[in-house]
């Protein structure tokens, strides 16, 4: 049995236990048993655990609603290299008609629609998105223990799994990483200058205006890396950002902090931003504001940022109406980063859904380009790796409401190896030795968790 952390959450397990032991599984469908629970950290709590099936773990970037979730009631996923996200959400709204919006599916798409059957990205597939089994939830200061039941299931595994499951008191003190040796970049510095030089060619080429490029950094741990335990820290270090880990298997897991917003849905209420152009912050307050001013001046930054501006506003008269953005950016200010902020919303049209915000919206210019699919072709050309979930939708569908946000900040787990992704964009006037500084920039918090101590 579980260790308890006290006599209210004992209570709450207990009745869970016997509600599921009376309950009837559902031949067809789904079925949601929810108690009310004391409160417990989410993220600690799923760290804790050492069940060998999936975890799964989202926050959003307001911090009013999480969710850490052990084993999957279903999985909805895709091999098909050339599935597109309406498929997934024509597949979602299946499973979800007629029920109440308690029930979530969470995961996220791969950002090329390229194979990727084989290699490190495998257990993602072209799409995979799962209702928990078990999940454990804070929403707006309200704590649940639920068990998510479908014909899938077995009563007696279930059982078993939640006999497994421990309730003890976290200690406080998040799980050493292991230490991480020298890093390995693709493209390395030399190379990265060269491809640079070629978008900038291109640019001036009129083949697109702007491409996003991205590096992989690679790091290798001296033992296993507890995945969660890593977003512990990123999650102390950056608590302003939406925090995420998929981890379908023991040994694989994404995760991130991404500052970034590509939308919310409630209802036919839209929220979605641009999020583009980049200064560190300063080591003073006086420091951090001059470094503000430069980017809110900067010609170059400024254009960037437009461009994602400008295909948000060019996207949303096909399924929204009022839209409203203010006339310039502000700066959103995080750890590590400040970026230009732009917020828009809008009210979506009769017959508009998630899969025409999803195939529209994802990639933005802020990590694709413009125009859209000149810039895609040329990455996926050109980028010495996959980019997997890296920069794509990550986040949740329910039968009401949806919420994603571009994978930015990011890295995937593989036993001992930690790969972590970051891009920058290229206009003209673009410095291939200021981009890759940039890209440091953005890498700075899982930087300093895994070096920290080293």
């Amino acid at each position: 049995m579980p260790r308890i952390s006290s006599t209210e959450a004992d209570q709450a397990y207990q009745l869970l236990l016997r509600d599921i032991g009376v309950q009837a599984i559902p031949t067809a469908g789904m079925t949601r048993i929810e108690v009310a629970f004391p409160p417990v950290e989410p993220l600690a709590w799923l760290s804790s655990q050492h069940a060998s099936c999936g975890r799964y773990y989202w926050r959003d970037r307001a911090g009013y609603f999480e969710m850490a979730g052990i084993s999957e009631s279903d999985i909805v996923a895709a091999e098909d290299a050339h599935t597109p996200p309406g498929m997934l959400i024509k597949r979602l709204r299946t499973q979800l008609a007629g029920y109440d919006s308690d029930f979530r599916y969470y995961g996220g798409f791969r950002f090329h629609s390229r194979s990727i059957a084989r290699g490190r990205w495998r257990d993602f597939k072209a799409y995979r998105f799962v209702l928990p089994l078990l999940e454990l939830r804070r929403s707006n200061g309200q704590y649940t223990l639920a068990c998510n039941l479908t014909a899938n299931q077995d009563r007696q595994q279930v059982l078993r799994l939640l006999h497994e499951v421990s309730f003890a008191p976290c200690s406080g003190t998040i799980p050493a990483l292991p230490h991480f040796g020298d890093r390995e970049d693709a493209p390395r510095f030399e190379e990265w200058t060269a491809l640079v030089a070629d978008a900038l060619a291109a640019i001036e080429g009129e083949a697109f205006e702007k491409v996003v490029l991205a590096r992989q950094s690679t790091f290798h741990g001296d033992g296993p890396i507890a995945p969660f335990a890593l977003l512990q820290r990123l999650a102390v270090a950056d608590p302003k950002a939406f925090h995420f880990c998929f981890a379908p298997t023991a040994s694989r897991a994404f995760l991130g902090a991404s500052p970034e917003q590509l939308y919310k849905r409630s209802g036919k209420a839209i929220f979605t931003e641009a999020l583009a152009g980049t200064r560190p912050r300063g080591e003073t307050p006086e420091a951090d504001a001059a470094l503000e001013q430069e980017l809110l001046h900067s010609a170059k930054e400024n254009a960037e940022h437009k461009y994602v501006v400008d295909a948000v506003y060019a996207a949303l008269p096909r399924f929204c109406y009022i839209i409203q953005a203010p006339y310039s950016p502000t700066v959103m200010k995080l750890a590590r980063c400040q970026h230009l902020h732009t917020p828009i919303t809008g009210t979506l049209s009769a017959g508009a859904d998630d899969s025409m915000l999803l195939e529209t919206l994802h990639p933005t210019p802020a990590v694709g380009g413009t125009p859209k699919e000149a810039a895609l072709r040329w990455i996926l050309e050109n980028e010495p790796f996959e980019r997997g979930i890296y920069a794509a939708p990550a986040g949740w569908v329910g039968t009401t409401d949806a919420e994603f946000c571009v994978a930015i900040r990011s890295g995937l787990v593989r036993d001992n190896t930690l790969s972590l992704y970051s891009g920058a964009g290229i206009v003209t006037g673009a410095d291939a030795a200021d981009e890759w500084r940039e890209l440091d920039a953005k890498l700075a918090n899982f930087l300093d968790v895994i070096m920290k101590d080293h």
